[in-house]
């Protein structure tokens, strides 16, 4: 079971004292049957008491708030996980099942945010891509491996091009991707 040592620090710098700040901060490990949180420790600026609550989606939240004047504010979280292999899907039922069941899930939570495609120039070659590639006579699990595979054959990784704010065109143009961008071209 791999484990692991997380160090984030978020640094904010005035040029002139802030007077107030209120803050949200998202920085605890989830806890999981894939992920085992071993240490964990937040360091904020003037040690504020935060206040911990879960959101609609089941995350841990912190909320602080700073009144005394201050030019730097620094947000660090350490943490240590050890974490589970992932077992590859099952792929056992039949193919025109699976695509039923996509069918029937497509609408719900936490599905129904990856249903939505964004407006896009590049839509009709995107779609003419997909259709090359798509069999309908395999699994969805065996397409996307298709998909992954086709994007990392094609795709140039180059650190700092793209983030998880670009867009599809932009992607699409440069043939370069940034790994968590990936899922939109499953849609």
């Amino acid at each position: 079971m791999p484990s692991f040592k997380i160090k984030h620090i978020t640094r904010y710098s005035y040029s002139s004292p802030a007077v107030e700040c209120t803050n949200q901060i998202m920085l605890y490990p989830i806890q999981d049957a894939l992920q085992q949180l071993v240490s964990h420790k937040i360091t904020i600026t003037q040690n504020p008491s935060v206040e911990i609550f879960i959101d609609y989606f089941g995350n841990k939240l912190g909320m602080f708030s700073i009144v005394a004047p201050h030019n730097e504010l620094v947000v660090s979280s350490e943490a240590e996980v050890v974490t589970q292999e992932v077992q590859v899907p099952q792929n056992e039922m039949p193919a025109a099942d699976q695509w039923e069941r996509l069918l029937t899930v497509q609408e719900q939570f936490p599905y129904i945010d990856f249903m939505h495609q964004e407006a896009f120039e590049s839509a009709d070659e995107l779609q003419m891509f997909l259709e090359g590639m798509f069999d309908s006579g395999k699994t969805p699990f065996v397409n996307a491996l298709g998909f992954s595979e086709h994007i990392y054959r094609n795709f140039e990784y180059k650190q700092g091009i793209t983030s998880v704010e670009t867009k599809v065109d932009e992607i699409w143009k440069l043939k370069a991707a940034f790994a968590r961008t990936l899922p939109i071209f499953y849609c």
